[in-house]
This record gives C-alpha cells, structure tokens and sequence, in this order.
C-alpha cells in the first residue's frame, strides 16, 4: 500500500491510499472498521466529483483501485473474461481487439472498468443495446469489514446463486468493493458507420430519433443533443452487416460517416465547445413522453437524449435544476443532479418506497460498521 495523489474532490478527506494488492485492500478496510473511520472506495477518480459527496460529519480516507489493473483471464471462445476494477476501459478494448471481440456497452465517462459498473451510467443507448448491468456476470469482492466473498461465475450459463454481484453495479462504493470482475463480451460487428443528421427543430428531430428506434436494424447507438434555440443534431453509430447498414441508411436518408466516440459531455463541467457553468441533470424518461421532456426545455438548456430514453440536461441555473426535477416527477420520468455543489449533488426525484427499503437493508447487511461512505 503507497500513499497516492489525491484525486480531484470537492470535499474533505482524511488521506489518499492506493493499494498494490487485494491483501493490502483488505488491510485497509480491516484497519478503517476497526477504528470506525469512514472510507469513500474510488478507480482512477475520474467520477468522484459526479457522485453525491459523503457526509459531512468526518472526512472519509479515498481508496483507490487503480493499482488493481490486471486482465486476469481472457476466453475468446467462450466469450468471456475476468479482469481486475483498475483495468483501464482503453486498455481492455486494446486487448480484445486482438480476438475481435468488445464489451459492447457505453463508458459513460468511466475511464476503468470498476468505475464503469460502481457509477452505473452505462445503460443501453438504443432499443437492444446492451448496458452496464448485462455484461456482469460475477465478482470477488471485499466488505467494508474486509471480509472477502464470491459472487456469481466466470461462466455465462450458471446456477451460482442470488446475484450479489449485480446490486455492485450503481453502487458507487457504498456496498462493497469489487476486487475481479467477470465480463460477458462479444463479437466486434462485421461493420461500423457513424451518422449524424443536419441541425433541425424539435418536431423534425422527434421522428427522425423514432423512426431509427423503430428501424429493422436500430442503431448501436443513438442520440438526440441541441437545444431549442440552436436546434437539434440526431448522430449515432449504426453496427452490423455491411448490406444491412447501407440499406439502413437509404430508408434514413443519413450519410454515413466515421464513427466516433459516445460523446461524453454528460459528466464534464463544461460542454466541448462552450463554457456551460451550472448543473447536469441525468435520467430517464419513456420514450413515448421524450416530446414533453424537450417541450419542458428553455431556449439555454442543453440536451441529449439517448435512444432508450436516458437523458441528460445542461442548465446553468440551479433553482431551474429544482423546477426541472418537478417536471420530470409530472413526466412519470426519473433523474438526479449528478454534476454541481457538494450540497446538491445526489438530489433526485422521489425514489420508489420498496427500493429505498431494499437499499437500506443491503447497506446494513453488507457494511454493518457503515465504513463505506
């Protein structure tokens, strides 16, 4: 175990370690219970400031996975492998490119493989796609008293269990922490082509996004981003059989186009291209009720929709951020405030009775000594 630079946080901590090892892993929180210290589990940080900060009563102590970066086992065959949390996310794509094979989910700005399934961004971003949560197929792990535990197989057919491993994914440290991570991958597709559309008005927009849901072949990845002043772009990433894509993009009308990155503006302070101070809404609506949610924008809100119904809205006035998570209680929709002050990070709209119980009762089992923060 090294003391490490302190990633970048907005709230106060105790100290910074980053262990080399699982045994030093468990040390650290075997020491932390003992003497009833919080800790706040991080990757490479590069989501700490995203995350609704811990409590303000005693500054917890950051532990980085980030030394954990191994990649463990790959079975092209089988289509799975097992990797450490730290694992870069470039790193692991570099690897499987080798066997033509992807984890085919978003990052979601997640930088490492732990902070891809602990932040729980990564849902489906067209009718489909695959997210975050399909992809674990199981863990090893360590409780905040560091006691280590399975969880799950490393096999795609299993009859392991309850699936312990999946409350890990959006658990943002606070339940365990994660030290294997086996993975459910596939196939890279015969062919890829980006698309975007030209900038138009909501309405156009609208039925241009829907009519590629409903598309035989719908989109690996599919957005709606603008605002109502500027217009609206629909761009996404078409993967497949080269036949397919090329009729697809007839019946669309769409010029393919080298595909790019998902862009990841829904977890930075800025936008690429502006200076958008404020806040970041993040959520999900039905699609049928995505026209409400842009009727609801003002002319500076920015968003971008993706094609499952998740959204996320730029908005440089906070008591705006307030009115919005209102009218998003009024769509039947969800969303939290992921990027803004310690003191408003993690508010969100009213969350489902049965689910807050079941929180709290695996908070309680899991982490008893109520270390993890």
């Amino acid at each position: 175990m090294n003391p490490t630079t302190e990633p970048s946080v907005d709230f106060p901590v105790a100290a910074s370690v980053r262990p080399e090892s699982t045994d030093a892993l468990v040390d650290v929180l075997r020491e932390h219970a003992a003497g009833a210290r919080p800790v706040r589990l991080c990757g490479a940080g590069s989501q700490l400031r995203a995350l609704p900060a811990p409590s303000a009563d005693t500054a917890p102590t950051l532990v980085s996975s980030a030394a954990l970066d191994r990649l463990l086992r790959l079975d092209p065959d089988d289509l799975t492998c097992s990797v450490e949390p730290g694992l870069r996310l470039a790193d692991l794509a570099t690897a499987l490119r080798e066997h033509r094979l992807c984890l085919p989910c978003p990052p979601a700005g997640a930088t490492t493989v732990g902070g891809l399934f602990a932040a729980g961004r990564s849902l489906p971003e067209a009718p489909g796609a695959l997210g975050a949560r399909h992809l674990l197929l199981g863990l090893s792990g360590v409780l905040g008293e560091g006691l280590r535990f399975k969880s799950g197989a490393r096999v795609v057919k299993s009859v392991a269990g309850f699936d312990l491993q999946k409350v890990f994914v959006g658990s943002r440290g606070r339940l365990f922490a994660a030290t294997e991570l086996h993975l459910k991958l596939r196939p890279l597709p015969a062919a890829v082509v980006g698309f975007e559309s030209p900038r138009e008005a909501a309405d156009p927009a609208l039925r241009r996004w829907r009519a590629l849901r409903r598309a035989s072949q719908p989109p690996a990845s599919l957005h709606l981003e603008g605002d109502p002043c500027q217009g609206f772009v629909v761009r996404g990433v078409l993967a497949g059989p080269q036949r397919v894509l090329d009729r697809v993009c007839r019946e669309h009308g769409l010029e393919p186009k080298a595909a790019e990155p998902t862009p990841a503006w829904t977890l930075d302070r800025d936008v690429p291209g502006e200076q958008v101070r404020g806040e970041r809404l993040l959520g999900a609506v039905r699609p049928s009720r995505a026209d409400e949610l842009l009727q609801g924008l003002s002319p500076d809100e920015r968003i971008r929709l993706d094609g499952a119904g998740g959204f996320a809205i730029a908005t440089a006035n906070p008591g705006r951020t307030d009115q919005l998570l209102q009218w998003i209680v009024e769509l039947d929709a969800v969303a939290e405030i992921a990027i803004a002050s310690t003191d408003r990070r993690g508010r969100c709209t009213p969350t489902d009775p049965t689910a807050g119980l079941l929180e709290t009762a695996l908070r309680k089992a899991l982490d008893p000594h109520q270390v993890l923060r």
